[in-house]
């Protein structure tokens, strides 16, 4: 029986890979082995110096790596992260950020023995600008869910204030990093009477941003804080899949939603109405033939050389350069799912998804 990797359900039909359990248990970054700390956690830089927060909590991994110049996230969490922060259209965004909502709520119950006393919930704002995408999408239907749970936790974000612009922290190092952005927070409160907080956030990187933030905070006496994110930012040169996750395969809803970009949840009508004319499945090549309303599209996916090729308008325009299926490829997989069984679409996939790296996506 083919063993399915350990998964973190969102609510009841969206899963995302859980978080590795030998990770930092301060930053959750990769540590040493032995250690329950990585590097900078076992000896911060001086000027670090203290992290001013207890530790921080994510859903995952949060990681994209680059390929003739787009982003490919490496797992759902990534794809929702990416796609709410830099998708246009409230409909996708309010379904991401609805499922991150969710997810970081789970967090927050599931860890009771440090979010059980919290008393304020902030996030970091931006300079001259809200912070839309997660004041809109993260932070408004979280607060909800936990208004609805009986939660007496106070938003105070609107209490805090970026001082100045540090620019783009893409660009800087470490160091670089927290020399600007130190002392760039301020929280207009007079005292936080040493209460519990918990800064929220989409992503953590070097750590920067919360930890200037939890600066402000102790400065106005706050009490214990706890940074709870989406993403906890891990650094790869490549896809990482085989090296991160070894052992255990993907569930077919995992990798059908992964690479339709939720669509397998979000659109089911959209993919359900797509008509099928033919499929062949020969050995390691794939033939599918659609019908489309300019036309037929053709599919031909060849396992052994790692190559997809399509010929619909979305794929060629948009999925493609991103190594994602359209409707079309996600009711094939479906279909072959139901004519062959399971374990073989979920096999094709995994192979497909381990090694995504080294697969071509070309228009026919």
């Amino acid at each position: 029986m083919t063993k399915i990797r350990e998964q973190f359900l969102l609510d009841d039909e969206v899963t995302i890979e859980s978080f590795p359990k030998n990770s930092c248990k301060i930053c959750l970054n990769q540590r040493l082995s032995g250690e329950d700390k990585c590097v900078q956690c076992l000896d911060p830089p001086s000027f670090v110096g203290d992290w001013y927060f207890e530790c921080v909590n994510a859903l995952g991994i949060y990681h994209k790596y680059k390929q003739d110049g787009y982003s490919i996230p490496i797992n759902i969490l990534s794809d929702l992260i990416l796609l709410l922060k830099f998708r246009r259209g409230k409909a996708f965004k309010n379904f991401a950020g609805s499922l991150l909502a969710k997810g970081l709520f789970k967090i927050l119950e599931q860890r009771g023995d440090i979010y059980g006393d919290i008393s304020y919930i902030v996030i970091s704002p931006k300079f001259k600008r809200t912070e839309e995408n997660q004041v809109t999408y993260i932070l408004n239907p979280f607060m909800k869910i936990l208004r609805k749970n009986g939660y007496d936790i106070k938003n105070i974000s609107n209490c805090v204030k970026r001082l100045r612009d540090v620019g783009k922290n893409k660009v800087k190092g470490f160091k670089e990093r927290f020399k600007d952005i130190k002392g760039v927070h301020e929280v207009e409160l007079d005292d936080l009477e040493h209460k519990d907080v918990v800064i929220l956030d989409d992503i953590f990187t070097t750590g920067s941003t919360s930890w200037d933030l939890a600066r402000a905070l102790k400065e106005k006496n706050a009490g214990k804080i706890f940074v709870l994110v989406a993403g906890r930012h891990w650094l790869f040169d490549e896809w990482p899949i085989n090296e991160l996750y070894s052992g255990g395969n993907f569930s077919f809803s995992y990798l059908i939603n992964y690479f339709s970009r939720m669509d397998y949840i979000r659109d089911k009508n959209k993919i359900s109405k797509v008509n099928v004319i033919d499929l062949v499945v020969q050995g390691n090549q794939i033939y599918g033939s659609i019908k489309g309303s300019g036309g037929n599209y053709d599919l031909k996916i060849d396992l052994d050389n790692k190559i997809l090729k399509h010929s619909c308008p979305d794929f060629i325009n948009d999925r493609k350069r991103n190594k994602k299926f359209c409707k079309h490829i996600s009711i094939i997989f479906i279909k072959i799912r139901k004519e062959k069984n399971e374990k073989f679409s979920c096999d094709i996939l995994n192979s497909i998804y381990r090694d995504l790296e080294s697969w071509q996506f070309n228009e026919i």
